[in-house]
């Protein structure tokens, strides 16, 4: 086995795939597990017959398999020298399908997770959004108040400047009354 993966973050969570396939392997492995370092020294140990299968966990497992996309899928790659021995070849296969059905099941799990997730973020946009609309309403209501007082205001200001001209009118005639008084 070669474990590549370099991993990746999600919601702020390191997820390695690579490491976590890797650890469970190790702790029950299905079969005798020799770790390599590159896939070409891996390759090589199957050409030469030292071991039935290699299989490889690419450096972008993880990212590919967790981001949700069914476009993109984490792939493994799996090694096997046919030709050379028939038994290994059904092995590997053996092996290869029921790790597929196993990482489609972890991987299924995973992506319904992200997906409950991003229902969760829209759940709480949609709270915060009715929150805002709320103080958007109550921000209007006020903005209405305030305009019909200051269009009271307005009113009260415009009888005040009728009263204040007529007072000033009677002003001035009464100075005309005592103006002609006082010459006479």
């Amino acid at each position: 086995m070669v474990n590549l993966d370099q991993g990746t973050r999600r919601d702020g969570e390191t997820i390695n795939l690579g490491r976590d396939l890797m650890a469970e392997f190790q702790d029950d492995p299905p079969f005798a597990l020799t770790v390599f370092p590159t896939q070409a020294a891996a390759q090589a140990a199957v050409q030469r017959g030292d071991i039935y299968f290699a299989l490889t966990v690419p450096g972008d497992f993880s990212r590919r398999a967790v981001q949700g996309d069914s476009t993109q899928h984490g792939v493994l790659n799996l090694y096997v020298s046919e030709g050379s021995n028939y038994f290994a070849s059904r092995v590997a296969d053996s092996f290869a399908a029921g790790l597929e059905d196993q990482l489609n099941q972890t991987l299924s799990e995973t992506r319904w997770e992200a997906v409950q997730l991003s229902f969760e973020e829209v759940q709480s946009g949609f709270a915060d959004l009715r929150e805002v609309t709320g103080t958007l309403a109550d921000g209007a209501q006020d903005l209405a108040d305030g305009t019909a007082r200051l269009d009271a205001g307005a009113r009260d200001l415009s009888a005040g400047m009728d009263r204040a001209a007529a007072g000033s009118a009677e002003l001035a005639s009464g100075a005309e009354d005592i103006s002609g008084g006082v010459q006479a």
